[in-house]
């Protein structure tokens, strides 16, 4: 093939000249839980996260659609919708299912990571949500939904409100989430049982001495006793300890 023949590619645009509600088109990259990359031959892929896949505040889910299943212990689990089932349960299969059956799942457990179209190589129109540098890096939010261009997710926070009323010296069963240089993050049982939610212990509160490296106290998955220290239901922050 001579040089002549060959194409060569196209310059990729610059992020800043991307203005919120400006229309594009872009070819599906990669989908993760928390959304999935378009490429619209910027200089770098944007994303679009759950929220900006659907109209509305609440998703109609609809078979082919990638969720996330909420257990008992507060894990989620990867799974795909194959049907409705009646007006607040779904029939799903699970990502890592052996036997392929499929499991009847509360609409109030679940939570979507990726609607059936926005399949990997899919070409798909998206709207710029917005463009703005991030830790020194220019990066791009993208929604499939042009009355959403503008607007972020909601935060939702957990009801700590049971926690309220713990004494200080009764013990929690609870999980360990996460591992940092400044603590553990926990999925605590709330008292009565009920699905867990998540909860912080800072490093000094692990135990007694001088803690350098929280992560090598405790392993993820890991259970472990703690005792409510703080609750902040407004802010929905739980603190924990694991001390005596």
């Amino acid at each position: 093939v001579s040089a002549k023949h060959l194409r060569r590619p196209l310059p990729r645009r610059p992020l800043r000249g991307l203005k919120p509600g400006k229309k594009l088109r872009g070819t599906v990259s990669r989908s993760f839980n928390f959304g999935t990359f378009v490429d619209v031959g910027a200089v770098r892929d944007g994303l679009v996260v759950p929220f900006h896949m659907y109209e509305g505040k609440k998703p109609k889910l609809t078979p082919g659609d990638a969720v996330e299943v909420r257990s008992e212990d507060g894990t989620w689990r990867s799974a795909t919708i194959q049907e409705p089932k009646g007006k607040r349960s779904y029939l799903v299969m699970f990502d890592d299912s052996e036997d392929e059956e499929l499991e009847e799942v509360a609409d109030q457990d679940v939570r979507l990571t990726r609607v059936a179209s926005l399949k990997e190589g899919a070409s798909i129109d998206v709207f710029v949500n917005n463009a703005a540098r991030i830790s020194g890096e220019q990066r791009i939010s993208l929604s499939l939904v042009e009355s959403k261009v503008g607007t972020q997710p909601p935060v939702r926070s957990p009801d700590l409100s049971p926690f309220q009323a713990i004494p200080h010296e009764d013990w929690l069963d609870a999980k360990v989430a996460e591992s940092g240089p400044f603590g553990l993050s926990l999925s605590v049982q709330p008292p009565g049982g009920g699905r867990a939610v998540p909860g912080w212990v800072h490093k000094i509160d692990i135990r007694d001495g001088f803690i350098e490296d929280p992560t090598v106290e405790a392993e993820l998955g890991q259970e472990v006793s703690v005792r409510v220290k703080a609750v902040d239901v407004d802010a929905g922050r739980l603190s924990l300890t694991m001390r005596g």
